[in-house]
């Protein structure tokens, strides 16, 4: 008995040691589990975050877009009903389907928050009305359907006619009208209702469709105008909100970019930083055309020459006739419009010089333009040259107002002519 109690005692602690390591490695295992499990999840969480980055990425480098095509169709309208109601202990019916709610209009509208076209898809369709329901219950009508554009954009027909220019915030074009809803077997003229359920007059009439043009020309107080790489952007950057790219290298911004200085009395003027402009640019060099255009919608010019000429490609003189030789030929009423010449990177050697070369070169070729030194990284003449474009979009404004005549100077104008 005691042997078979010693084998007892053994086979026990035996399986006792067996149970511990087993549960030792159910440990370890369930340990490397939840290990692993964590790096699933670390890197689910990582590539999440990565895919998120790489969007935000990816939305920044899209592509600005300034002109788009584009079909424009109206609501449909909804469904007439076609039914019946029958009284209890008759067995005469009535008809009581309803109309079907008019399809919703499609308008564009300015809105000073957006800078580009690229969220305009090429088909946009408006809202379909709800149909009609038995018991008498109307469709609903749509809602209007309103896609925003930026301030700035000319909507134009296919052929080429200029239909609305959207200059002012909220300003709308109604591009395409919604259908009328189809008609029950009630309501209106008995002639017009529907007498069959696959009557024609059941279904609703489709919106009017269109083709357009929208074309963007950005819309700004102040234009900068200049050759690459001479400082537009670094000074938009400086003065307002835009946050432009800028390196050491031509053609960096590539895109127009607008951007608001405010004042302290809370006056406010917007700039649009204009991509660099090359020799040839008026016959479409360098996309010359895509640049240009941008311009046209600026009141004043103020165009950034690199005063020490250190890329090497120009004189200051040289940069500027280049400059005003391009908008002219381009179109000529842009260099009838007030012109400012900012003379940037005046940190750098033989900045100076340049600066009193083409206030020379200026004075001798008859133009009256000012020029002021500016050095956008250091602050140097940047508070002086914003206050003065101020003053000139100013006078500019003041310039555009409509005169008002009273109602007594009416009287006496008038009179005067009855009896001359």
């Amino acid at each position: 008995m005691m042997f078979v109690g010693s084998l007892c005692g053994g086979w026990m602690r035996k399986m006792a040691i067996v149970n511990s390591n087993s549960h030792n490695c159910a440990l370890r295992h369930s340990l490397r589990l939840y290990q692993s499990s964590n790096d699933v999840v670390v890197s689910k969480k990582n590539a999440a975050a990565l895919k998120k980055k790489a969007f935000i990425n990816r939305m920044k480098e899209k592509g600005f877009v300034d002109y788009r095509r584009v079909l424009v169709r109206g609501g449909r309208g909804g469904l007439g009903c076609f039914s019946f109601r029958r009284e209890p202990f008759t067995r005469k019916k009535y008809d009581d389907g309803a109309d079907g709610g008019n399809g919703g209009d499609l308008i564009f509208q300015a809105d000073e928050s957006l800078s580009s076209l690229d969220h305009i898809t090429s088909t946009l369709v408006g809202i379909s009305g709800n149909n009609g329901g038995s018991n008498l219950r109307l469709g609903a009508n749509a809602k209007s359907k309103i896609v925003k554009v930026p301030l700035g954009t000319i909507i134009q027909s296919e052929e080429g006619e200029m239909l609305a220019d959207l200059s002012e915030e909220g300003a709308q074009f109604q591009a395409a009208l919604g259908g009328a809803g189809g008609r029950g077997n009630t309501g209106g003229l008995k002639i017009t209702r529907c007498v069959a359920f696959d009557d024609e007059r059941k279904q609703g009439t489709p919106g009017t469709e269109r083709r357009y043009l929208l074309e963007l020309k950005t819309l700004a107080d102040v234009g900068l105008v200049g050759m690459p790489n001479a400082g537009k952007s670094t000074f938009a950057s400086a003065v307002s909100n835009a946050h432009p790219k800028i390196a050491a290298y031509p053609f960096t911004t590539l895109n127009p970019h607008l951007g608001v200085i405010d004042f302290a009395d809370y006056w406010r003027m917007r700039i649009a930083d204009i991509p660099g402009i090359l020799p040839q640019a008026h016959q479409n060099r360098g996309l010359g055309h895509k640049f240009l255009r941008h311009i046209e919608r600026n009141s004043v010019m103020l165009f950034i020459i690199d005063a020490s000429g250190s890329d090497g490609s120009c004189t200051p003189c040289d940069a500027f006739d280049i400059l005003y030789s391009e908008l002219k030929l381009y179109k000529e009423e842009l260099v009838r419009r007030p012109i400012v010449v900012g003379a940037s990177k005046m940190d750098k050697e033989g900045a100076n010089e340049g600066v009193d070369a083409l206030r020379n070169h200026l004075e001798h070729s008859g133009k009256k333009i000012e020029v002021m030194p500016l050095c956008a990284e250091s602050g140097e003449g940047v508070v002086e040259l914003t206050h003065r474009l101020r003053e000139i979009v100013e006078a500019e404004k003041e310039k555009l107002k409509p005169t008002t005549i009273s109602r007594k100077q009416e009287d006496e104008s008038f009179a005067s002519e009855l009896f001359q």
